[in-house]
């Protein structure tokens, strides 16, 4: 079973989303598409109330359904999901690996 984590979204009456913590290939994905909006992709991605069939018609996101996102979430709030989405994956921790690179003398 996927981790999931649950946000309370003050714009939406104080609804709480569950969505899910993708996994790094997941991430890549989305990172190495062609979307101009790779947050609201990571939510869409996440989180299954997004999907739903009526409020992607309703909303007129038929051709790119991951734009159901930003036309009921405010900007600020999609970066703020994101960047937690993003740090639960381990995505924003700070790395304790250090790259050592030695100069070769002649």
């Amino acid at each position: 079973k996927k981790e999931t984590v649950k946000v309370k979204i003050e714009e939406l009456n104080g609804a709480v989303l569950e969505l899910e913590v993708l996994n790094r290939m997941e991430i890549l994905d989305i990172l190495s598409s062609n979307s101009t909006d790779k947050d609201s992709e990571l939510i869409y991605t996440s989180g299954k109330i997004f999907k739903d069939d009526k409020l992607i018609t309703q909303l007129g996101c038929e051709m790119n359904p991951s734009e159901v996102v930003p036309k009921v979430l405010s900007h600020s709030t999609i970066t703020g999901i994101s960047e937690l989405l993003m740090k639960k994956a381990g995505w924003n921790e700070k790395f304790t690996v250090e790259e050592v690179v030695e100069e070769i003398k002649n």
